[in-house]
């Protein structure tokens, strides 16, 4: 089974008793604490070593953690030490947070831009998102020149992407296959279907005229060879006597 379905299953199960016993926030603060400790590579790696009795690797988790969380924590630490799944310490502490999120309709956006938001374009960002997802949200903003200009958006597996670096590739790929720009920096390239440039109906076609009228002779002057030689002789088509 994958680490992150395994992770999950551990943060459900403490979700459940955290909604159970009202100690979800302890769980939360529990968590992170033994996934910081699970976190450290010297320890980990100690943890997980097969030579080491697991009676002497509850001894080291217990003089780190019994004193800092819940019973019921420090049983769960001891658990993934005897499992041998130390390393999804962190994953378990961040699975219970999207599902704490998710119980109280919250989210986190971490929100990358070129240079520093100020406090009231990070409000703006958050007014945006929360409209976005209906979910209130908390920002977590970093810095990287790189994007150039604008500003990403990650939301658990959601990424909003409105940099200058995501609009230049797209009128790059644009101007690659052909197709015809505007000013919206390549905005469009995200229609183009055959990669010629967007698709647009064809013209209807205009009704053919008369093949008369085509050299200016009108309806009337349409008539068949005989009638045009009866009336030129003046008898018309009626017959003789």
């Amino acid at each position: 089974m994958l680490k992150g379905a395994v992770a999950r299953r551990y943060a459900e199960a403490v979700f459940d008793l955290g909604v159970q016993q009202g100690t979800l926030d302890r769980w939360q603060s529990d968590l992170h604490l033994i996934a910081e400790a699970y976190s450290n590579r010297k320890l980990a790696f100690i943890l997980r070593q097969p030579r080491i009795p697991f009676a002497r690797k509850e001894a080291i988790v217990r003089d780190l953690l019994e004193k800092r969380v819940t019973p019921q924590a420090f049983a769960l630490a001891s658990l993934l030490v005897e499992r041998e799944l130390v390393e999804l310490g962190p994953k378990v502490a961040e699975a219970f947070d999207q599902q704490l999120n998710d119980y109280h309709n919250r989210a986190t956006a971490i929100v990358t831009s070129a240079v520093p938001l100020a406090a009231s374009q990070q409000a703006e960002v958050a007014d945006y998102l929360q409209a976005l997802t209906g979910k209130t949200i908390s920002l977590e903003t970093r810095v990287d020149p790189a994007i150039l200009g604008g500003i990403t958006a990650q939301i658990g597996d959601t990424l909003i992407d409105g940099s200058v670096r995501r609009r230049l590739a797209l009128l790059r790929d644009q101007i690659i296959r052909g197709g015809t720009g505007g000013p919206d920096d390549g905005a469009v390239a995200a229609t183009l279907g055959n990669g010629h440039g967007p698709d647009s109906p064809a013209a209807p076609a205009k009704p053919s005229a008369p093949a008369g009228k085509a050299n200016g002779q009108s309806s009337s002057d349409q008539a068949s060879p005989g009638k045009r030689a009866g009336n030129k002789s003046g008898n018309g088509n009626r017959p003789k006597r």
